[in-house]
């Protein structure tokens, strides 16, 4: 993925679907035009999100892109039958970056933003499980200024945390991975989240944190990779997707609710840290290991 490094890369989506119950009757279908400014100083790229008509089901959430937009312009607007107004939005220079305009809705997303473009239907349940799917985070797109009918990005709606991690896979094998972490602007407590699939070969962003330590723990289709650590964190079960933002609180003792050990890790770079899945060729144990991602 190449892009530049103060570039950024936007996802805007409507959502008003979240809320509704699963017995809720679905809003008139009308069409939405999205306009979006780019006030930063580098291009991005965006992708846009919207409750559409053709939705799997009706709680149904469509991500779709990406768009090119340079530094100072507006895009032309981009109309879609929908049956919500409501939004979120989620920028970055690069996936890989701890530089974000994020919030806490998870949504999935294309990976590689050089390729012909995509489109997740369901991206709010879809578990993201394709290798060429990431998971974003997004915050309402009311949060951003509106003038002259364009929702407007400046460079103050983008911040850089001090550290981020990737976990990247050298197992040979598929793994689940949940980590955990603090960011104090979310909680209080250490936040766990998980499972996310990585594949062999793959590295995926799990978090940005404030802090200087990560935990970790994975596992393989077979059982035969488990790594794991003495931090006990809560998880939910079935390898179905959760985030617990007060992770070490509580009895996590909900049905599908579970209490694991992380292996915690040293965040040793002072922006990206790839965290390096492996085993070793002797006993062909779980090992892990510390880079530099940039």
């Amino acid at each position: 993925m190449k892009c530049s490094r103060g570039s950024v890369l936007v996802a805007v989506l409507g959502v008003g679907a979240l809320w509704l119950s699963a017995g809720s009757a679905r809003a008139a279908a009308h069409d939405v035009s999205f306009r979006i400014c780019n006030q930063t100083s580098d291009a991005m790229q965006f992708v846009l999100a919207y409750h559409g008509i053709d939705s799997g089901n009706d709680n149904g959430l469509t991500t779709e892109g990406y768009w090119s937009l340079a530094a100072g312009k507006c895009s032309d607007p981009i109309t879609r039958k929908v049956v919500s107004d409501e939004s979120f939005i989620w920028g970055s220079p690069d996936v890989r970056r701890p530089v974000e305009v994020r919030g806490d809705i998870p949504l999935c997303i294309g990976e590689n933003m050089e390729s012909a473009g995509f489109t997740l239907p369901n991206a709010d349940t879809t578990p993201c499980n394709d290798l060429n799917q990431i998971r974003a985070y997004f915050r309402p797109l009311t949060s951003l200024a509106f003038t002259g009918g364009a929702y407007v990005i400046n460079s103050a709606d983008v911040s850089e945390n001090s550290r981020a991690f990737n976990v990247c896979n050298d197992t040979g094998t598929r793994l689940h991975v949940a980590v955990g972490f603090t960011n104090s602007a979310l909680s209080n407590d250490l936040i766990s989240r998980g499972w996310e699939t990585v594949y062999d070969g793959q590295c995926y962003l799990m978090a940005t944190t404030d802090g200087s330590r990560a935990y970790v723990r994975a596992y393989d289709d077979g059982g035969d990779y488990v790594l794991g650590g003495d931090q006990p964190l809560c998880t939910w079960g079935g390898g179905r997707y959760f985030t617990f933002s007060q992770a070490t609180a509580g009895a996590c003792s909900g049905q599908d609710e579970a209490r694991l050990g992380f292996l915690a890790v040293d965040l040793t770079y002072p922006h990206m840290n790839l965290l390096i899945l492996g085993r070793s060729r002797t006993r062909h144990t779980p090992t892990l290991r510390v880079a530099n991602g940039g």
